[in-house]
């Protein structure tokens, strides 16, 4: 089962689309004050990922997503996306800024020689909705694997554990290579 935490996005059944694309059927989506954290716990075994959407505002309007991660963080694979990769930053002790603001723009990130970006070009083009970025004060048990053309922290992945960020949203028709990115995240999460 995949579980897609709602952060009130438009956008949450374009990702939904992404993980039925790719074979997945069995899929929940909460609204996130709707989050049941006891039933979540007790199936935890049964949950491939569970996805943080992105959502309008910032991490602190939504306390129970907060309290979700701190319990499943280190028991099933997390994806969070554009707001979910702030939670994740958030959880790493990130600090943020309210620079080179975005909303629907299309901008280029550097890719690096990360497994996520296998077989993609070194820059690709992506969609931006934000109005926080993360800066790059974070945990040394993160590792910041991608940056926009103005450094601004592009995606973040755990170094043990299986927890990616992305600040874009790959679910856009103008984000290049968003579902392969998925893709390649739920192979290596199916070999841990």
């Amino acid at each position: 089962m995949i579980i897609i935490i709602d952060n009130l996005d438009s956008s949450i059944f374009n990702i939904k689309k992404i993980f039925l694309d790719l074979g997945y059927k069995n899929i929940k989506i909460y609204k996130n004050y709707e989050i049941n954290i006891k039933y979540i716990l007790k199936n935890i075994n049964n949950i491939k990922l569970i996805v943080f959407s992105p959502g309008p505002k910032n991490i602190f309007k939504f306390n129970k997503i907060i309290k979700l991660y701190f319990k499943v963080y280190n028991k099933v694979p997390i994806l969070g996306i554009c707001l979910g990769h702030q939670l994740i930053a958030y959880f790493y002790k990130g600090k943020f800024s309210h620079q080179n603001i975005k909303h629907g723009e299309v901008v280029n990130i550097k890719l690096n020689n990360f497994y996520l970006f296998k077989n993609l070009p070194k820059t690709i083009k992506v969609v931006r909705y934000n109005s926080i970025n993360i800066s790059s004060n974070i945990s040394k048990e993160i590792k910041i694997i991608s940056y926009d053309n103005n450094n601004q922290i592009m995606a973040i992945h755990h170094k043990k554990l299986p927890i990616l960020g992305i600040q874009f949203h790959p679910e856009s028709i103008f984000t290049g290579y968003g579902k392969k990115i998925i893709q390649n995240f739920l192979k290596k999460c199916k070999k841990n």
